[in-house]
């Protein structure tokens, strides 16, 4: 019984220090330390770039690169062409490095938010499958 007890209580000690560390850009965020979510934005478009230029992945859907969310789409309910729907899903199919929106200098968010969704395209052109026809 101490084994179990033991064992739950390393559980609900440890997941959340898993979580900050799988994704520590939005728990920066949540706890107000922006200075440091932006040291890390800067770090995650040279990484990505790395991962891109050296094709390091795995099967599609397994990709270790980075997602943007910080985008908003007003257009949810228009109809998207078969392409447009094949790299949204398979930008959805990527795995999530989060970024954070804590960026000071509007310029150098737009800058950054146009190179991470160009880099976003270039991910999923890799992961998409033509239909079967």
């Amino acid at each position: 019984m101490r084994k179990v007890l033991f064992a739950a209580l390393a559980i609900i000690i440890f997941f959340p220090v898993l979580l900050f560390v799988a994704f520590p850009v939005e728990y920066l965020r949540e706890f107000g330390q922006y200075e440091q979510s932006q040291s890390l934005n800067r770090m995650a478009v040279p990484i990505a770039i790395f991962y891109i230029r050296h094709d390091i992945r795995y099967a599609c859907g397994n990709e270790t690169y980075f997602r943007n969310y910080n985008a908003m789409n007003f257009f949810d309910d228009l109809p998207l062409s078969r392409e447009d729907e094949l790299r949204l899903q398979s930008q959805d199919k990527i795995a999530r490095l989060f970024l954070s929106d804590a960026v000071y200098d509007e310029n150098e968010y737009l800058d950054s938010l146009r190179t991470v969704t160009a880099y976003n395209l270039v991910v999923a052109s890799k992961c998409l499958r033509k239909p079967a026809s």
